[in-house]
């Protein structure tokens, strides 16, 4: 069978977007949701401003601004390009293609639902999964019509949503069971973990709105990333300086402003100052700016790296991140496993004692090391160890990665 992801058919700075991205979801992570700070499904007392000193509260605002969903959008995004990648790679046997790609999608599911429950409920794979499929119904579309649906579930539909939820609120988690899933996060018991996950799956990821609006926003992205390959707009920004500035520059504009906006009369005033309170429509205003600025700033850090990996100097630090970002789903894994051994009371049991700051520098010092053994390890495999049981699960066979016995293999002329 065709391997549709070999080194030589993989782009550099596809690779490197994604380590990007990976990077930017475990620094949110790992300040607020790891670390008990961010959610108020995990630590009740997450948005008491007396808790946090000013340099939390401008690390706050920084990831809000260009973190928060962004990273999440973009990676999405980046799913739909390696898509095109994929598709390419069966031409002419759309048969072969769906089958591979329906037992790839089951097989990201079943990783999917394990990480959810066993080590944290915040997983991304199994929305992947289900929204994976839906690839294949749209991929031989007009690229013009995949834009526009692309941007009606990336960006409308989400918007209605929560213009939605202002008017009909729903509540999926009472303040009791907001304590309890704290407390259990802080057993030292694993079983309490699970039922954490379990409660914590429920209330964010499967509400009404919660499954609605997340799931379309994932669709939307990979078609989106999909549109993007197949309109050659990488190569497009890379060869026109032109019209990369004037993304770089149209996207951080607005991004910043609907951003900033957003951050400082909702997160700054609403949340924080109980007496402060604006109209509906006022809040069905900022939800729209929230939603395009999460757009604006996910289309402007994916064409920052774009403008740096242009220049010589920056491309090879920059490329320094390629096997990370090869490695995606070993690495986004152990983001959770790390979490758990550090802040989780079955671990360390670091939940809610360190500020949002110092779990935001064990986040860059753990990137630094997850950088580091990806490139340590695909210098002797072909591929990180949670890809090697995906492909294997796809296959239904275990793959052979090791690079010396593959070289054995080779001369000895026997087929893997």
């Amino acid at each position: 069978m065709k391997n549709p992801q070999t080194p030589s058919t993989r782009v550099e700075v596809i690779d490197i977007l994604r380590a990007i991205a990976l990077m930017g979801v475990l620094l949110v992570h790992i300040s607020y949701e790891f670390a008990g700070w961010g959610s108020v499904y995990t630590n009740p007392n997450a948005l008491h401003s007396d808790q946090l000193s000013v340099a939390d509260k401008g690390l706050n605002y920084l990831i809000t601004l260009f973190l928060v969903n962004k990273s999440r959008a973009l990676l999405s995004f980046l799913f739909g390009v390696s898509f095109y990648y994929q598709l390419n790679s069966f031409k002419g046997e759309e048969a072969k293609l769906k089958g591979w790609f329906a037992r790839r999608m089951g097989a990201l599911m079943l990783i999917g639902l394990l990480h959810a429950y066993l080590l944290w409920s915040g997983d991304i794979l199994r929305m992947y999964a289900v929204c994976g499929f839906s690839l294949l119904l749209v991929y031989k579309w007009d690229i013009k019509n995949i834009l526009k649906v692309g941007l009606l579930f990336s960006f409308l539909l989400p918007t209605c949503i929560g213009i939605m939820q202002q008017h009909f609120p729903y509540s999926s988690i009472t303040d009791a069971e907001k304590i309890a899933m704290f407390e259990d996060y802080s057993s030292t018991r694993y079983i309490d973990l699970f039922t954490a996950n379990r409660l914590r799956d429920a209330a964010i990821n499967f509400n009404p709105y919660g499954i609605t609006s997340y799931m379309s926003e994932i669709l939307g992205n990979f078609m989106l990333g999909l549109w993007a390959i197949r309109s050659n707009l990488f190569n497009k920004l890379a060869a026109n300086k032109t019209l990369l500035y004037k993304y770089l520059g149209f996207s951080l504009l607005i991004g910043v402003v609907c951003s900033v906006t957003f951050i400082h009369v909702l997160v700054e005033k609403v949340l924080h100052i109980p007496e402060f309170t604006l109209p509906v429509a006022y809040l069905d205003a900022l939800d729209i700016l929230y939603k395009v600025s999460q757009q604006a700033i996910a289309l402007f850090n994916m064409c920052a790296i774009i403008y740096l990996y242009s220049n010589t100097t920056f491309r090879y630090r920059l490329q320094l991140l390629i096997p990370l970002g090869r490695m995606s789903l070993t690495n986004y894994i152990m983001h959770s496993v790390m979490a758990v051994f550090l802040f989780n009371g079955v671990g360390l049991g670091l939940i809610g004692k360190y500020r949002p700051s110092v779990a935001f520098s064990i986040g860059i010092i753990y990137f630094a090391v997850q950088a580091f053994y990806s490139t340590w390890w695909l210098k002797r495999f072909t591929m990180g160890p949670l890809e090697y049981v995906w492909r294997s699960l796809i296959s239904g066979k275990w793959q052979t990665i090791n690079r010396a016995r593959l070289s054995q293999l080779a001369v000895q002329k026997v087929p893997v």
